[in-house]
């Protein structure tokens, strides 16, 4: 199971939400700069068969 500080503390202080992988993982950043490229998971984490239980 993936681990993150708490969403709503880490929202507050300014983070978005990138992307997500179902079922445990969230991608936040902090943008610097408005404009910038977002992150993204690679589809190597979308795939679940590839995780074990």
């Amino acid at each position: 199971m993936g681990f993150l500080s708490d969403p709503k503390y880490m929202s507050y202080k300014g983070f978005q939400t990138a992307d997500k992988a179902e079922p445990y993982f969230e991608l936040m950043y902090l943008p610097f700069k408005e404009g910038a490229p977002l992150l993204w998971f690679r589809d190597s984490v979308r795939r679940q068969e590839d995780m074990p239980e």
